[in-house]
């Protein structure tokens, strides 16, 4: 028979069902069999994890990043990038990968694999990452981290950011025809800054 609280197995015939427990954890699959002269034999699994939550992900700034007291950044921004798979006392199926987009106005002008499944050993995992404002010159820019466990669960985790390089320059728009060495004049002017 099944342990207690699954269906018992059919008595005539030979297969059944097993279903997987609700919660998840670590668990080991025993099956006996056993025919009708009393011979038996006995499977053991190598073991099983149940894991039904996806990983969290979380996009920081990097601890020696400032924040920029205007929102707009005018440097590469460094961003630290956790991955975190764990749930307390128990097992969980680890990262399988982890990949970062990074777009600018829409357009992508990065795309890579920040991690990619190393023996289950991705539990708790994190990044340092560092956004290039020469490619990056967009009040849109839009990082994107994805990541998968080895259970098949995915989630995403998107921050935005405004990085202006581009020094603002001066124009000199004169309304009446003056000579533009003439140090002293009397006519009203106007500056446009663009």
């Amino acid at each position: 028979r099944w342990e207690e609280g699954s269906p018992e197995a059919k008595e005539e015939g030979s297969g059944g069902e097993l279903f997987l427990p609700g919660e998840e954890g670590g668990y080991v699959i025993l099956i006996k069999a056993e025919d009708h002269l009393g011979n038996e034999s006995i499977w053991v699994s190598q073991g099983l994890i149940i894991d039904w939550k996806a990983p969290e992900i979380k996009i920081s700034l990097a601890e020696d990043q400032q924040e920029a007291s205007s929102g707009i950044y005018g440097e590469d921004v460094s961003l630290e990038i956790c991955v975190d798979d764990g749930n307390p006392g128990e097992l969980t199926s680890a990262v399988k990968n982890a990949v970062i987009k990074v777009e600018s106005g829409g357009k992508i002008t990065e795309e890579k694999k920040l991690y990619q499944n190393r023996e289950d050993d991705g539990r708790n995992l994190s990044f340092s990452y560092v956004v290039k404002a020469e490619d990056n010159n967009s009040n849109d820019v839009k990082i994107t981290v994805q990541a998968e466990d080895n259970s098949g669960n995915s989630a995403g985790c998107e921050k935005t950011l405004m990085i202006d390089t581009v020094d603002p320059s001066v124009e000199r728009n004169l309304w009446k025809r003056v000579r533009q060495t003439e140090k002293y004049q009397k006519e009203q002017r106007s500056a446009s800054i663009v």
